[in-house]
C-alpha cells in the first residue's frame, strides 16, 4: 500500500511538472481570447520563435528573404516531418499582410499556427491535417508597410502602409500575362516569393487581404484591362475553391452581409465569391502569377471591410474565419494525385500531367509525385515526359480525398519526347482575348500552357514565350527548385541558390519590366482604396493628378510602350477618371 501511495505521488508530481513546462513562456504574446493584440515585427518574430521552441517536432521557422528595410519574411512550417517534402504529401501556403495596412490575416495566421500546435494529438481533424499536409504560413509579406501603418493614427488610414518601403504595391508587381509592368521590376519581396514558389511543390494557396468580404479567384486581370469576367482553364475548380471558404464563413456568403464600415459603400457578391477581373481588373497580381507559373492554385480572400481594426475586434475575426481557414486547407486533398515512374520504378521529375483538353499542365516534383485539383466527375488524364511514350488513363473523381492515379511510362522507341511539337494539336493555339470570355458549358481555352518546345522537364508559359516575353518568366531545366536567375537590369546578375525541394530547373525573368508611365500604381491606389466620400472631400491629390472625365484603358495609358524612360508627355498622362475614384478597394 505504501508503495502504491509513493507511485501515485510521483505520478502527480510528473503531471505537475509536465503542465508547467507545456505552458507558453512569459515572452510569448499569446493569442487567447483574453489577450488578443497587434504584433509589430519584433513581437511577431519573438512569438514565432517561441512557438517553434515549444513545438520543435511539428514546426520549422524559416525566412524566404528580407524586405526593403531588412526585415525577414518569416514562414512557419507545420508538419509531422518539418523541413522536408514527403513524397505523395501535398504542400499548402497562406500569405498575409501583402498590403501592410491590411492586418487581420497577419494576426489570424499567428493564431492558426498556435491552434495547430496546441491541438496536435488532441483534435483528430487537426492532427490528421498536420500528418497529411505540409503547411506553410507567412504572416507578413510586407513587414515594412505594417510598421508604417501601425504608427500613431496611420492605422485609421486606408492607404498608408499599403505599399512596401519603395512605395510599390506588391500585388501589382508580379509578371503579368497580358500587360507590361506598371510598377517597374519586381521588388525584393516579390522576388523572394517568386523564388519560394519555384522551390516548393505548392498545390493550393490563399492570399489574405482586407477591405471587403469576398473570396476572389483568377483571373485577376482581363486582356482589355477592363472589368469583365476573365476565365482561367480551371474556372470551375476555382469557383468551388472560393466557395469552400465563403460558405463556411458565417456571413461572407450572404447576399447582404453585415458591413461595419459606414464610411465605405458595401460590396455585394453572389455566394460571397467573384472572378477577380469581373470585380475590377488588376495586372501584376500574385494569384494569377501562381497559377500561370507554377502548379499552385491561389485565390485572394478579403476578410472584412476594416483593414486595421482595434485589437478588441480580432477575437470576432478569428471566430468568423477559423473554420473557413481550416476548411480551405482541406481542399488540397481533392482531385487526383499519384506518381509518374519509369519501368524500373525510378521517379520521373518534370513530367507533364494533362487533364482532357484543359490548357493547364501540372508538372511532377523531384520524387515524381503530383497533385491535380479537380471537381468530382470523369476525366481522361495523360502523363507525358521527354523520352517516354505518353500514357492516358480514365479516372472518376469523387467528393472525398483525391483519387490515386499512378503512371509507369515506357521509353519511347524512337527516342523522341512525348512532348514533341508534332503531338500538339494545331487547333490549340491560344487566343487570350477570345478564350478568356465566359462561355458556360464550353471548354475553357485560355493562355497556352502547351509544353511544346520546352527544355527537358521544364515548363514554358505560352508559345513564343521561351525568353520570358510578357509573362516575364520561363521555368527551365527540371521544373521547380533551382536558382533564380535575374537580369542585370534588376541590379542582380548572379543566381540565388535555393534548396533542392524539387528537381533541377530555374527561373529567368524576361526583359519586359518597363518602369511604366509617370504615375506609379501605388499612387493610383491612393484613389483606388478610398471611399467616394474620402476621395472627394479631402485634398489627397498632392499635385499628382488632374481629374478628367475622359475614358481610357488604364493599362494602355500607364504601361510603357518600350520607348524612352516613360517620362515623356507627363502632362498628358497625369490623368485619372472621376469614375474610378470610388472603385472597389481590394487586392
Amino acid at each position: 500500500m505504501e508503495r502504491l501511495i509513493l507511485l501515485l505521488v510521483a505520478y502527480f508530481i510528473y503531471l505537475r511538472v509536465a503542465l508547467v513546462f507545456s505552458r507558453p513562456s512569459a515572452k510569448t504574446r499569446t493569442l487567447g481570447d483574453d489577450d488578443w493584440t497587434h504584433h509589430n515585427f519584433d513581437q511577431m518574430t519573438a512569438y514565432l520563435q517561441d512557438l517553434h521552441r515549444q513545438y520543435p517536432k511539428i514546426t520549422r521557422l524559416y525566412s524566404i528573404g528580407k524586405s526593403v528595410q531588412g526585415r525577414k519574411l518569416w514562414v512557419v512550417e507545420i508538419s509531422d516531418n518539418p523541413g522536408k517534402h514527403e513524397p505523395g504529401e501535398p504542400e499548402f501556403k497562406y500569405v498575409a499582410n501583402m498590403h501592410g495596412n491590411e492586418v487581420v490575416g497577419r494576426e489570424l495566421l499567428l493564431h492558426l499556427a498556435k491552434a495547430f500546435c496546441e491541438n496536435y494529438g488532441r483534435d483528430a481533424n487537426l492532427t490528421k491535417m498536420v500528418d497529411t499536409t505540409r503547411i506553410h504560413l507567412m504572416p507578413s509579406m510586407n513587414p515594412d508597410g505594417y510598421e508604417l501603418a501601425a504608427e500613431g493614427e496611420n492605422r485609421k488610414d486606408w492607404i498608408i502602409g499599403r505599399s512596401n518601403a519603395n512605395n510599390v504595391d506588391l500585388n501589382r508587381n508580379f509578371p503579368d500575362q497580358f500587360f507590361k509592368s506598371v510598377t517597374g521590376p519586381p521588388q525584393i519581396e516579390t522576388i523572394a516569393v517568386m523564388k519560394w514558389i519555384s522551390e516548393y511543390p505548392f498545390v493550393l494557396s490563399a492570399n489574405l487581404h482586407g477591405g471587403s468580404l469576398v473570396a476572389n479567384y483568377p483571373f485577376d486581370d482581363s486582356p482589355t484591362g477592363q472589368s469583365e469576367y476573365s476565365k482561367s482553364p480551371d474556372d470551375d475548380v476555382f469557383k468551388e475553391l472560393a466557395k469552400s471558404y465563403s460558405e463556411v464563413h458565417p456571413t461572407m456568403h450572404l447576399k447582404n452581409p453585415p458591413w461595419p464600415c459606414p464610411e465605405v459603400p458595401p460590396d455585394h457578391f453572389n455566394d460571397g465569391v467573384t472572378n477577380g477581373a469581373a470585380w475590377y481588373s488588376v495586372s501584376g497580381g500574385m494569384q494569377d502569377y501562381n497559377y500561370m507559373h507554377s502548379n499552385c492554385f491561389e485565390i485572394t480572400i478579403e476578410q472584412g471591410c476594416k483593414k486595421f481594426p482595434e485589437a478588441s475586434q480580432l477575437p470576432k475575426d478569428w471566430e468568423e474565419n477559423k473554420r473557413a481557414l481550416i476548411a480551405f486547407i482541406d481542399q488540397v486533398h481533392k482531385g487526383v494525385k499519384g506518381f509518374v515512374k519509369d519501368g524500373q520504378g525510378n521517379p520521373i521529375p518534370g513530367a507533364h500531367i494533362r487533364v482532357d483538353n484543359r490548357k493547364k499542365d501540372i508538372i511532377t516534383a523531384k520524387d515524381g509525385d503530383y497533385w491535380r485539383l479537380l471537381l468530382p466527375g470523369g476525366y481522361k488524364v495523360t502523363a507525358m515526359a521527354v523520352g517516354y511514350e505518353p500514357l492516358s488513363k480514365d479516372v472518376t473523381v469523387t467528393e472525398g480525398d483525391a483519387k490515386e492515379l499512378n503512371f509507369v511510362l515506357k521509353k519511347s522507341a524512337r527516342g523522341n519526347s512525348s512532348l514533341d511539337s508534332e503531338q500538339v494539336d494545331s487547333n490549340d493555339e491560344p487566343n487570350p482575348v477570345e478564350d478568356s470570355k465566359p462561355e458556360p458549358g464550353s471548354p475553357t481555352n485560355v493562355g497556352s500552357m502547351e509544353p511544346s518546345g520546352a527544355p527537358v522537364g521544364g515548363m514554358t508559359m505560352g508559345d513564343g514565350m521561351s525568353d520570358g516575353g510578357d509573362y516575364g518568366m520561363v521555368m527551365t531545366g527540371g521544373g521547380m527548385g533551382a536558382p533564380l536567375q535575374l537580369n542585370d537590369q534588376f541590379g542582380v546578375s548572379n543566381a540565388v541558390e535555393s534548396p533542392s525541394e524539387n528537381a533541377g530547373g530555374g527561373i529567368s525573368m524576361g526583359n519586359n519590366f518597363d518602369t511604366g508611365g509617370p504615375i506609379g500604381d501605388a499612387e493610383l491606389d491612393r484613389f483606388a482604396m478610398m471611399s467616394p466620400y474620402e476621395a472627394q472631400s479631402k485634398d489627397n491629390t498632392k499635385g499628382l493628378f488632374r481629374v478628367s472625365t475622359d475614358e481610357h484603358e488604364p493599362h494602355a495609358l500607364y504601361a510603357n510602350d518600350g520607348e524612352g524612360n516613360g517620362n515623356d508627355n507627363q502632362a498628358e498622362t497625369n490623368i485619372i477618371k472621376k469614375s474610378e475614384l470610388g472603385r472597389p478597394r481590394k487586392k
